[in-house]
């Protein structure tokens, strides 16, 4: 199960690196200590069509109260994260 975690929380990290590259607020704790896996973050786009657009895509996240929802487990690698911020910047250059 720690290595389950320690999964969860690298992965989490790569998404709190690329988000902060691009400038998105983050919606709860950066530190380690205080987050789980699930990050979440706002756009200044209308984030059903990203949601839409993700599905379209085969990626899955959740969108709640204007925020979107990463919540990578420990069978998603590295090369998905990277794959779902292409999606992501094509999506936020339209």
């Amino acid at each position: 199960i720690d290595n389950i975690e320690e999964r969860v929380m690298h992965l989490g990290d790569r998404i709190i690196s690329e988000l902060n590259r691009r400038d998105i607020e983050i919606y709860n704790s950066t530190l380690s200590e205080e987050r789980s896996g699930n990050i979440s973050f706002a756009l200044d786009k209308d984030v059903g069509s990203l949601y839409s657009y993700m599905l379209e895509n085969k990626v899955k996240l959740t969108v709640r109260d204007g925020l979107v929802r990463f919540s990578p487990h420990f069978y998603n690698n590295e090369d998905e994260i990277l794959k779902v911020f292409d999606l992501l910047d094509g999506y936020l250059k339209k």
